[in-house]
């Protein structure tokens, strides 16, 4: 940052730097600045300037700004946009809005926290999602395509924050408190569920329950936020293509499923899908009914199970010294089993011999076998008969019997995985007759490439892929021509006017080329095949 800017600031009341998060004096500041907003948010004539000012100070005295003093005065701005408004076009615009002042602080910022200051933007869109239903037909379509196109720019800044996040991730904790952060951002929903529920209502309260520990972990932030902006992209296509055959809207967003889990490399996103699926019912089913909640299910199994993914693979696990990537192969195990009793109940045999078939074949069995044999202390140990996750699953389950317990997910969910042995050989010998479908194609060898059959087609499908969330991003900026649009429509004010003029983008050439671009097709030069519209799965103009 200038640091002319930065010198001609009336920072007398706040003569320390940001630099560091553990300042002592920035939580007593958040909590002040905090209470203040809760209390003027009520009033008829509020008056946020004062907080306003204090963030926008604090912005400018930090090159790379906490995500707390982000989320506090990007809410300033957001509800003076819409202050006395209830109009759900004049809030998409403030979205917008939001989406673009995100993106502005983010600059200096790394890949995760990037990504995990977008949750407020993404709440908002889903509330306006579920208030878009009281409108009329044609409003209400409206209403949902500029929300999808929004959701869409925002996986599409997802996809180019990714490619920043280094190795190891980011190691920075929420400050404590931040459950009253998120009340500033959900004051306007507030219906007797506690604020963090409000904020993520596309999780679990299991996956919620993370925000309430002391030292959560801003990567675990911004894998949530992925899950969810994910989630409701997904749900908004299968809600909107209830007229296109099923079998080709499934095929469509199957392959934008494994592609988007591909793209984003998020080990907490693909965690909480898992965590998600293991539940009696999706948390979607507040907009969708039983039957589009099944197939979002159905799609998400399809992209977990049949696909290995490079950046959960057999090396990474087994250098790991805690068993955080464990726990996600056991859950994978347990959801298989749980996906291929679904099959067999409702008589498709063969989704259960393919759900085993990939199973067998992919790198979990041969993770999960060594890694128990090196972490018992009981001397050798038989392995099971087979790759299956009926084996694997019954040999785990006799190893917890005999007092050798490993992972606390066999004991939660053992009334699950309990099976029929006889139905399992079954499975088992069919499984070696079993020939290769065109779905297959979704499985990706240990070393995370696609088979050698498919990695043509599935090298294509990235390249649309990429191609296509690189134009979907830049919704998320305006334009070079549209930039000077006055802040003030925002709610903003002056005093943050030099903080946005002397941001610098240090960013590679793509990154750039997305944000300032004006070509739809960003700096790919490729034609983009973008899955398809409303308008094509519903039938219409």
């Amino acid at each position: 940052m200038d640091s002319v800017l930065v010198d001609s600031l009336p920072m007398a009341t706040f003569p320390f730097s940001l630099a560091s998060r553990t300042h002592p004096d920035l939580p007593s500041i958040l909590n002040d600045s905090i209470h203040r907003f809760l209390i003027e948010i009520n009033k008829d004539s509020r008056d946020l300037s004062g907080i306003r000012s204090i963030c926008s100070r604090l912005l400018q005295s930090s090159l790379d700004p906490p995500l707390e003093i982000v989320w506090l005065y990007s809410a300033v701005c957001f509800h003076e946009s819409i202050a006395y408004q209830n109009d759900v076009f004049a809030v998409l615009a403030a979205i917008k809005d939001l989406l673009q002042l995100f993106s502005t602080c983010s600059t200096s910022c790394n890949g995760l926290k990037s990504i995990a200051l977008l949750a407020p933007a993404v709440s908002e869109l889903y509330y306006c999602y579920l208030g878009s239903k009281n409108l009329g037909g044609k409003e209400a379509k409206k209403v949902r395509k500029e929300i999808e196109r929004l959701i869409e720019g925002v996986l599409g800044y997802i996809s180019i924050s990714s490619s920043k996040i280094a190795n190891g991730g980011d190691r920075d904790v929420l400050l404590p408190g931040f459950s009253d952060l998120v009340r500033v951002w959900t004051v306007r929903h507030e219906n007797g569920k506690d604020a963090i529920s409000t904020l993520f209502p596309l999780v679990s309260a299991e996956i919620r329950g993370e925000f309430h520990k002391e030292g959560c972990q801003i990567g675990y932030l911004a894998g949530v936020l992925v899950a969810e902006a994910f989630l409701l992209r997904l749900s908004l296509k299968v809600q909107g293509g209830t007229n296109a055959a099923k079998s080709e809207l499934q095929k469509d967003l199957r392959i934008w499923a494994v592609s988007s889990i591909s793209v984003f490399q998020n080990s907490i996103f693909l965690d909480v899908l898992l965590r998600l699926l293991l539940e009696a019912s999706l948390p979607m089913l507040t907009f969708l009914d039983t039957a589009e909640e099944a197939l979002v299910r159905d799609i998400l199994c399809d992209a977990l199970i049949l696909s290995d993914y490079s950046f959960l693979n057999y090396e990474i696990v087994m250098k790991r010294t805690d068993d955080y990537f464990i726990s996600i192969f056991v859950r994978r195990l347990i959801l298989t089993h749980v996906a291929i009793m679904a099959a067999r109940t409702r008589g498709d045999q063969s989704k259960a011999i393919l759900y085993i078939d990939a199973f067998s074949k992919s790198s979990v069995p041969c993770c999960l076998i060594n890694w128990v044999t090196s972490q018992t202390q009981f001397g050798k140990i038989d392995k099971p008969n087979s790759s299956t996750p009926q084996s694997l699953l019954k040999w785990l389950i006799e190893l917890e019997d005999k007092g050798i317990s490993l992972f606390g997910d066999i004991s939660k969910y053992r009334k699950r995985v309990v099976f029929d042995e006889s139905k399992a050989s079954l499975q088992n010998l069919n499984a070696g007759l079993y020939k290769q479908t065109d779905e297959e194609l979704f499985f990706f060898d240990k070393k995370g490439g696609p088979t050698s059959e498919s990695r043509e087609d599935h090298d294509d499908d990235m390249d649309m892929m990429d191609a296509a969330f690189i134009a979907a991003a830049q919704s998320i900026r305006a334009s070079a021509d549209n930039g000077s649009r006055k802040r003030k429509e925002l709610g903003g004010d002056d005093e943050l006017g030099p903080l946005f003029k002397s941001l610098k983008y240090k960013t590679n050439p793509s990154v750039n080329d997305y944000l300032s671009s004006g070509n739809e097709g960003g700096s790919s030069g490729s034609e983009v095949e973008n899955p398809p519209s409303d308008d094509e799965m519903d039938g219409t103009d």
